[in-house]
């Protein structure tokens, strides 16, 4: 993110002279920052109603010093629509704050909401002197338990959230109010209290960054998913891949859940039509399937014909529709998360031993194709995760998201967790990042653009979610963005040229539903990430229900 520049874009008013005001940095020096006396504030005017959806805001914090034994408060950052002190301020209408507070010695952060003259705030724990602090702050527009907003700052040190090395220290969330829907016009990086106190404050607050992006997640900007032809079998826990412009659902459950199959279909999008090809070696069930420069790869999964777990590991070759056995993988696996970096397969957790009780893989095992060999990294991984492929690469990370850290069996609590964490290949290490929005098993994950979909699955085993979560890379943000076609866990998930595409799966009975969803932007890596209708679809048997949806869509 780009730096908020104080001295171009910035108004200061600083009465006793004791800010110093620099390109990307605020240092106040025994600054009267609660005293009638003296106005000081540093603020931008960025328009009206410009903080009006979902933003984040950078920056750091360190603090020196205040007058010893008293309470002493000012304002490091604050959204407001008029131009004040903070004390008249927090009587107004609405205004964001997150003030930092000394109070007998003692440092807090205090992230405080006003709405309609109400005051609310969360406080930290205590701070540290001379440490700097990285604060993350976001605004989700329509989150919170009114789903009117919900205001969230993230206290780090090392780095910001999410970010590599970063250490979380506090969290600090403020839901909106019932019916208050809050727009800002200013953005204050310093403001005072006039309390009449003649106190003082030395700190530093730098580098100071603001991403707004209310076009990120529009209220009905991710329109109808659109029905293709339905595949040739119905199943769930399947391998679903892109190899070649196809996309092949091979092995799986199904037809019924008493089932397991070697099936291998593949999809023409072009024709929209799908093709029987040549089985596969084992009737696998949860296997992992990923593409290595034009070959398919099968690995592991519930051995039916054997009722054990596989290490196997089988290459299909489109071009001569056949399979190979290649080296099997060191472990014996189901339920695995996986991705690709760098033409290698790298295969996450998943499940060892179903009874008498399930037990969760810790290692990461990596398979390189072209030496047909596998490693095993030494990792100290502390939530291994299993039930669903729960993994995807977006640059050059793999990002482990939800699932579950503690199976108790299939019948009992899946206990899914909305832990979300970020894992370097070269590096060898986890960062937890912002957690999602539901937490939830037996899902895909598929990245476009800097934006990482997570496709239904359930929360237990048979609470399915019919909705998709959104997590946006750069903002280091989630939501809960849209009803899909259906809800269901086991859902096959890939993309093809920038569309997803989700199949299949179990609510009740297997399935065998294609449907696809194209974004027609890009994240805030580097566009919109709105979404927009798609093409009607060839399949003449549901056309005319599609294009039924699409008209409820624009009424």
């Amino acid at each position: 993110m780009t730096l908020e520049d104080f001295i171009a874009d910035y108004t200061e008013v600083d009465d006793d002279g004791t800010m110093t005001v620099l390109q990307n940095s605020i240092a106040w020096v025994n600054t009267h920052i609660r005293d009638n006396l003296y106005n000081q504030r540093v603020f931008r005017d960025f328009g009206a109603a410009y903080f009006d959806g979902d933003f984040t805001c950078n920056f750091k914090v360190n603090f020196t010093s205040a007058t010893s034994g008293k309470t002493v408060y000012g304002a490091i950052w604050a959204l407001g629509n008029v131009v004040n002190d903070m004390t008249v301020l927090d009587l107004g209408d609405n205004l964001a704050v997150l003030a930092v507070k000394s109070s007998i010695d003692l440092w807090t952060l205090q992230l405080r909401i006003v709405e309609n003259g109400v005051l609310r705030l969360d406080a930290s724990a205590t701070l540290s002197a001379g440490t700097d602090y990285y604060l993350a702050i976001i605004r989700d527009d329509d989150g919170g338990a009114n789903g009117t907003g919900q205001m969230t700052v993230r206290i780090c040190t090392v780095n910001y959230y999410g970010k590599a090395g970063a250490v979380l220290v506090d969290t600090l969330t403020l839901d909106c109010a019932a019916g208050e829907k809050n727009d800002f016009r200013y953005l204050y990086a310093t403001n005072d209290y006039d309390a009449g106190a003649s106190t003082v404050m030395t700190l530093t607050i730098s580098d100071l960054s603001v991403n707004v992006t209310s076009t990120l997640y529009p209220i009905g900007g991710f329109i109808v998913p659109e029905p293709l032809a339905d595949m040739l079998e119905a199943k769930e826990q399947f391998g679903f891949e892109e190899c070649g412009g196809l996309l092949y659902a091979v092995c799986g459950i199904g037809p019924t859940a008493s089932d397991h199959s070697k099936k291998v279909h593949a999809y023409d999008p072009v024709s929209d039509s799908w093709a029987e090809k040549t089985d596969a070696p084992i009737a696998l069930q949860s296997p992992i399937l990923r593409a290595v420069n034009g070959k398919l790869y099968l690995i592991g999964g519930y051995d039916s014909s054997t009722g054990t777990f596989c290490n196997k590991c089988y290459e299909y070759n489109p071009s001569l529709d056949s399979w190979t056995e290649k080296a099997p993988m060191p472990h014996s696996l189901e339920d695995m998360g996986s991705a690709v970096i760098d033409d290698e397969i790298w295969v996450f957790g998943g499940i060892y031993q179903s009874f008498p009780s399930h037990l969760i893989n810790p290692y990461i095992n990596v398979y390189n194709p072209a030496t047909n060999q596998w490693r095993v990294p030494s990792i100290s991984w502390a939530t291994p995760r299993c039930l669903g492929d729960f993994c995807c690469s977006y640059d050059g990370k793999v990002y482990v998201v939800s699932s579950t850290d503690i199976m108790s069996g299939y019948s009992g609590n899946l206990k899914a967790s909305t832990n979300v964490f970020r894992y370097d290949t070269i590096l060898n290490t986890f960062t937890e990042v912002a957690p999602c929005v539901t937490a939830v098993c037996y899902k895909e994950v598929e990245e476009i653009d800097g934006l990482l979909y997570v496709i239904s699955g359930v929360s237990q085993l048979t609470t399915y979610i019919g909705t998709d979560q959104v997590y946006d890379v750069a903002l280091n943000m989630w939501k809960a963005r849209q009803n899909l076609a259906y809800a269901a866990r086991g859902v096959g998930v890939a993309k093809l040229d920038g569309s997803i595409y989700f199949c299949g799966g179990f609510n009740g009975s297997e399935q065998a539903y294609l449907y696809r969803m194209t974004p027609s932007g890009l994240g805030t890596s580097g566009g919109s990430g709105m979404i927009t209708a798609a093409t009607p679809p060839t399949s003449p048997a549901r056309y005319s229900a599609f294009n039924r949806q699409l008209d409820q869509d624009r009424v």
